[in-house]
């Protein structure tokens, strides 16, 4: 009897798994790590893993490249697919095991767990698939036309961000790396990152070529190497620090910003600048655990001192929004409000359409007005145009509300958008 329903469970625990290869988004199970390495050893698959969080925006422009029908038969078909929310603490197993720091970071595990391919940045469609395809298929699989190096992953709207300097010399390790020449062809030298008595120029060479190898490996060998000199301070390693930079949360960082001239010399100022901004944006929008509000400030004043305060109440803003505490996010939007001379529009229409899901006063109403006014550019703005319509519709102004329904319509109309809760919008205000 339990030899029975031990095997029925572990046929339940399958199902999801077979039978998925038609279907147009891959299909993610929410299981623990170890019941997917299981499900794994069952079918003899690697395992793709999504790491993301509600908030986190580049992980729903991922979810995006989930849906393209290339990408969800390849890897239901090849793989077994596992999601984790590194907001829940279950999914610590996995940060800590496989050094998760940003999100997305999706992982690529043979069957027993090992990792094979880490890519903490954005990619498309194409780079997803060719790395599916080298993972189950091997290093025989070519497809030249995909550049597939990885780079610290990027913010917002960004999706590739790799410093000419760090590509160049890429290229001249994966050169200087090459051994000797076996009956015509180049037998390249790779050596174990977990080994603690290769030689610092065995090291240096070796963290450069490890970047292009996707499994997080170049990390620990450029620690390695860092960890057998004494001085820093040389040209040679000020450059190296530079080029493995990819996490405030280190203290390479730290090193950076106490010696910040002796980069600005070697590396150039301008360039310094824009990798810590790029360095500390990441660390905001995309680092796990998200920083708290000091953590915050201090990342902020890195990037621009006068602006920090301003930058800082606008990032905990939409934070809130993002995380949705609402309660919170109306009550630091208020203050955001009264202290900052602030017109943005993206943040005044999320306060004002989550104000009027909490049957605002007509005090409430009037600041959902004002701030409406506010945003520049409305003509022929439809969500701006709708939602004043139903500021003005609960306040009880009826020819102004259908003045900005009509108006919602119109632009609908003219842009071949859906219109009807405008419709409907209309018929509640001329019940007025």
């Amino acid at each position: 009897m339990q030899k029975g329903t031990t095997l029925l469970l572990t046929i339940l625990m399958l199902l999801p798994f077979c039978f998925l290869s038609g279907q147009n988004i891959v299909s993610f199970s929410r299981v623990e790590l170890d019941k997917a390495i299981e499900t794994a050893q069952n079918l003899d698959k690697p395992i793709f893993i999504d790491t993301y969080a509600p908030w986190c925006v580049p992980c729903k422009k991922m979810d995006k490249v989930f849906r393209e029908r290339e990408v969800a038969r390849f890897f239901n078909s090849h793989f077994v697919n596992v999601k984790f929310n590194m907001d829940l603490t279950k999914s610590l197993t996995v940060k800590n095991k496989y050094k998760v720091a940003f999100l997305p970071t999706l992982l690529i595990l043979d069957k027993n767990g090992n990792l094979r391919f880490k890519i903490d940045r954005l990619i498309d469609a194409n780079e997803l698939l060719h790395i599916g395809n080298v993972a189950v298929y091997g290093s025989d699989y070519k497809n030249k036309n995909l550049a597939t190096e990885t780079s610290a992953p990027t913010t917002n709207d960004e999706v590739v961000v790799a410093e000419s300097r760090k590509t160049q010399a890429r290229n001249e390790i994966s050169q200087s790396a090459v051994g000797e020449t076996i009956d015509g062809e180049k037998i390249l030298h790779v050596f174990d990152p977990n080994a603690d008595d290769a030689p610092p120029e065995i090291l240096y060479e070796e963290a450069y070529f490890r970047m292009q190898l996707m499994d997080g490996s170049h990390q620990i060998t450029a620690q390695k190497y860092l960890d057998t000199q004494t001085d820093w301070s040389l040209d040679k390693n000020i450059r190296f620090i530079y080029d493995f930079l990819h996490t405030t949360q280190s203290k390479e960082f730290e090193y950076l910003l106490a010696n910040r001239d002796q980069f600005n010399r070697v590396i150039g100022k301008d360039q310094v600048d824009r990798s810590i901004e790029m360095i500390v944006n990441i660390q905001l929008y995309q680092g796990i655990p998200r920083p708290t509000f000091e953590e915050a400030r201090t990342l902020f004043e890195l990037i621009d001192p006068h602006t920090a305060e301003h930058n800082l109440h606008f990032y905990f803003t939409n934070r809130l929004y993002e995380e949705e505490k609402y309660e919170e996010f109306r009550d630091q939007a208020q203050r955001y409000f009264a202290t900052f001379n602030d017109e943005d529009r993206d943040l005044n229409m999320k306060y004002v359409k989550n104000m009027l899901d909490e049957k605002p006063t007509k005090e409430q109403l009037k600041e959902c007005e004002r701030l409406l006014s506010n945003i520049s550019f409305v003509e022929s703005d439809f969500e701006y145009q709708l939602t004043m319509a139903k500021v003005l519709y609960q306040k009880g102004t009826k020819e102004e509300a259908l003045d900005a329904a009509n108006k919602a319509v119109v632009i609908a109309k003219r842009s071949n958008k859906g219109y009807s809760e405008a419709m409907q919008l209309l018929e509640m205000i001329e019940e007025l």
